[in-house]
C-alpha cells in the first residue's frame, strides 16, 4: 500500500518500484486523489492506464478501486474483449446443458458472457452430475458492469446440496470458489475477484 503522493516524491518508494506506475496493481481513486494526483506524472499514467473494477459512493465521495495494466490501455482492451468473447462462448454452451434450470433471463446472462468464466466452468462439471437451478445473476456491492461471481443454485434436496458443495470444494485451485455456504438445498458460491483481462479457459 502506497500513498499515492509517494509515487514519485519518496525515495525509499522509488528503490521498491524501479518502473514507476507500472510496478503497481491497483490504484484506489477518491475525490482528493483525483483533484490533487494530477500534478504526479506516476499517479496521472496509472489513472489513465487502468480500468475501474469496483465503485462505491457518488460524486465527490466516490471511492474508485482500478485494475492498472503496465502494457497500456490499448493492450488492456484488447485482451478484456477476449476474455469476453471466452465467456460468450462459455456461456451459450452452458445455456444449452439440459440440466440447467434457469430462467431465460439467467440464460441470457450466460450468453452474454456477463457470468465469470470461473464459475462457469465449475457449474459445467457440476451440472455432469446434477440438475440444478441457477437464480438470476445479480452483482456484488460496488461490482456493477463487471462479471458476476456470485452463483446461487438450488437442488432438489439438502443431501443433494452436500455433494454439490463437496464438488465445488473439490475442484483444482483455479476455479474453486473462495466461498462455499449451503442452507437446506440452497448453495451460494462467490469466487474471488479477478484480473479483468484474463479469463481461464480449462479447468486443469
Amino acid at each position: 500500500m502506497i500513498w499515492y503522493y509517494k509515487l514519485d516524491t519518496d525515495a525509499a518508494v522509488q528503490r521498491q518500484s524501479p518502473n514507476g506506475w507500472k510496478d503497481s496493481d491497483y490504484v484506489v481513486t477518491t475525490d482528493s486523489m483525483r483533484t490533487g494526483g494530477n500534478s504526479s506524472r506516476d499517479v496521472s499514467l496509472a489513472v489513465q492506464n487502468s480500468t475501474s473494477v469496483a465503485s462505491f459512493g457518488t460524486g465527490d465521495q466516490r471511492v474508485d478501486v482500478r485494475r492498472i495494466h503496465a502494457a497500456g490501455t490499448t493492450a488492456a482492451d484488447e485482451a478484456i474483449t477476449a476474455a469476453t468473447n471466452g465467456r460468450k462462448t462459455m456461456g451459450t454452451e452452458l445455456a444449452q446443458n439440459p440440466a440447467l434450470r434457469a430462467d431465460a433471463g439467467t440464460r441470457s446472462q450466460f450468453r452474454a458472457g456477463q457470468v465469470d468464466s470461473r464459475a462457469m466452468l465449475a457449474l459445467g462439471q457440476v451440472l455432469a452430475d446434477q440438475d440444478v437451478r441457477v437464480d438470476r445473476f445479480t452483482s456484488l456491492t460496488g461490482e456493477e458492469g463487471q462479471p458476476f461471481r456470485r452463483v446461487v443454485l438450488h437442488t432438489s434436496s439438502g443431501e443433494t446440496a452436500v455433494r454439490v458443495a463437496d464438488t465445488f470444494a473439490a475442484m483444482s485451485e483455479a476455479i474453486r470458489p473462495a466461498d462455499i455456504e449451503r442452507d437446506g438445498s440452497r448453495v451460494v458460491v462467490t469466487y474471488a475477484p479477478a484480473d479483468p483481462t484474463t479469463t481461464p479457459t480449462t479447468a486443469s
